[in-house]
């Protein structure tokens, strides 16, 4: 009876141990991956340089991986390059701007894979290109057009609104794009007759026109107005006289 009770702790004791190392295992495997996300996919160039003094990490949107890639990374960008931060720095920083599939994305990444931020920037834009929103060129401007029904000021709206979502616009294209698209008879006329010199000089000529154009609306408004009372004066009238 002795010996079964000895027996029976020493299993007891056994599986204890044995529990032990599975509990220790596991720890050391949530450490591990805990340091691969975070470290291991950098070089020890960029993991070992430290922070600058006073380095704050900036307020940022985290990206799961569905909305704009570039328009992700070039917030960050110019967050970190008013910090101050060098290129390790925002390599380092750059995956905590990282949730759900992004932040998937950026743990399975092999270690070492990079040494630098560009090299990161172009391993997200290539992962999540399907993310991306497809950004206007000249040749979209260039086919904006006044339609006939359309007022300049309206045009100018659509114009100016379509205008900075193209990237590294000419200011030439630019003013050729407004120039071309204009098709008042009446502006157009001026434009040609006096050339202007530049996007400021031809932005001032339609805004001329625009307050010509909104003036002569509301005079030809007020002509109708008048002229609708003055012919029910006159009905008026004429009822008046029927009865008297």
């Amino acid at each position: 009876m002795i010996k079964f009770e000895q027996a029976l702790n020493d299993k007891v004791l056994e599986l204890q141990d044995q529990l032990q190392e599975v509990i220790k295992g596991k720890n050391q495997a949530s450490i591990h991956n805990f340091h691969f996300t975070t470290d291991l996919a950098f070089t020890d160039e960029v993991r070992l340089e430290p922070h600058p003094r006073g380095f704050k990490m900036p307020t940022i949107e985290q990206y799961a991986g569905t909305m704009d890639t570039e328009d992700h990374l070039e917030t960050f960008k110019s967050l970190l390059f008013f910090q101050g931060a060098s290129d390790a720095i925002m390599c380092r920083a750059f995956p905590s701007t990282l949730k759900g599939a992004a932040c998937q994305w950026f743990s399975s990444l092999p270690p070492r894979s990079f040494s630098n931020f560009t090299a990161l920037g172009r391993a997200f834009l290539a992962y999540f290109i399907s993310s991306r929103v497809h950004k206007k060129t000249t040749a979209n401007l260039l086919a904006i057009k006044q339609q006939p029904e359309e007022s300049i000021r309206n045009f100018l709206i659509g114009f100016n609104k379509e205008a900075p979502q193209v990237q590294n616009l000419d200011p030439v294209v630019k003013f050729q794009a407004l120039h071309s698209g204009i098709r008042d008879v009446e502006l157009k006329k001026s434009l040609i007759m006096d050339e202007p010199g530049d996007m400021y000089e031809l932005f001032s000529r339609c805004e001329k026109y625009i307050n010509l154009a909104e003036v002569l609306v509301a005079e030809r408004k007020d002509k109708t107005e008048k002229k609708a009372q003055g012919k029910k004066e006159e009905i008026s009238r004429e009822i008046g006289a029927k009865h008297s």
